[in-house]
């Protein structure tokens, strides 16, 4: 009885992880995309789904005093540090694999001082020279760039409690969830548009790419590609836009600098366009955009059960940032004063 039960549920794991039937659109002609589906062997000698886990940290921003993502858009300098260093530990307790690509002085902050257990270190972003400080979104498209097999790539404000579900290892591109754009960055974000003479629909809602990739790195990768291409083209007049969108006041009414999440934006529009003109369905690791949303009590777990958190628009939040200097200090206290200790010694 029970090798037949095994063998039920083996032959019902290999029918759901071969038809990939389900991951283009119907009526589209897009054979190809299921050619790029990467596999490893189970204890079985089965295909099976594999991503590996990837964080971005560049940090010329992050020190870059007038850019609007400095201290990675928190208070103060701590809670970005305590930021980075809870979403790396908490993907490293889930996955056990993390790597991270970054730059000298990247590598310097998280592994030099913070002892992050990050298992491979790539430092790729030191070639990032000629771009804005402000456009941050260019160092997650090098990133997703270089993927040579399937990946997801987790930002480091983005704090993964439970994994998703394993249904979105057969996806060829994944994200997070829907999420509704800050409306005065999104009207900047048409601006650009605009002014660069490229047509974009009005609606402001996108992925959410704070948890982002799929098993077609080579898709994903011709994505990041083409983007980087198009600010290449166009660098000296982003370069110089961004001076004045940045330049009047580096925080704005209510802690948000409507730039600041203009790079999330372009992303999330940008791949939403290019999943859409490719016709694949994209797979959301996360039902709602509200589920894992800062809020009163949201980095302390009040309310609700979620499987992750994102203060996307609450960083300078002094609450949200207690709840998550609490966080951190809670489940792994190490860590939490070796960031203390290297502030108060000027390590960084």
């Amino acid at each position: 009885m029970f090798r037949f039960l095994l063998n039920l549920i083996y032959r019902f794991l290999s029918f759901i992880y071969t038809d990939l039937s389900f991951l283009v659109e119907p009526g589209e002609q897009n054979s190809s995309i299921t050619n790029l589906i990467f596999f490893v062997k189970d204890k079985f000698g089965r295909n099976i789904p594999f991503m590996k886990i990837v964080q971005t940290f560049w940090s010329r921003p992050i020190v870059d005093r007038m850019s609007t993502s400095y201290n990675g858009g928190w208070l103060e300098k701590k809670y970005n540090y305590m930021s980075l260093s809870l979403s790396c530990l908490l993907l490293k307790r889930l996955y056990g694999q993390v790597e991270l690509v970054t730059d000298d002085e990247g590598k310097h902050i998280l592994i030099d001082v913070l002892r992050l257990p990050y298992s491979t270190i790539k430092v790729e972003l030191n070639k990032l020279s000629g771009y804005n400080n402000n456009l941050t979104c260019a160092a997650k498209f090098y990133t997703y760039s270089i993927q040579k097999e399937p990946f997801i790539h987790v930002d480091g404000d983005f704090f993964l409690y439970e994994k998703p579900d394993r249904g979105i290892e057969r996806y060829p591109c994944v994200v997070a969830n829907e999420i509704d754009f800050y409306p005065p960055a999104f009207d900047r974000f048409l601006d650009y548009m605009e002014s660069l003479q490229m047509a974009a629909e009005e609606v402001a809602r996108g992925y959410n790419p704070g948890f982002f990739g799929g098993n077609a790195p080579t898709y994903i990768a011709g994505f990041a590609k083409g983007c980087l291409d198009l600010f290449d083209k166009n660098l000296d007049f982003i370069n110089k836009n961004i001076d004045f969108a940045t330049g009047d006041s580096v925080v704005a009414q209510e802690g948000v600098h409507p730039f600041a999440y203009v790079n999330m934006i372009i992303e999330s529009y940008f791949f939403h366009s290019f999943a859409k003109g490719h016709g694949i369905k994209v797979g959301r690791a996360f039902e709602h955009q509200d589920a894992g949303s800062s809020g009163n009590g949201a980095m302390l777990g009040i309310g609700p059960r979620v499987k992750y958190r994102q203060p996307m628009y609450d960083k300078r939040r002094p609450s949200v940032c207690l709840q998550l200097e609490y966080q951190l200090r809670k489940r792994y206290p190490e860590q939490y004063h070796t960031i203390l200790s290297a502030i108060k010694e000027y390590k960084f």
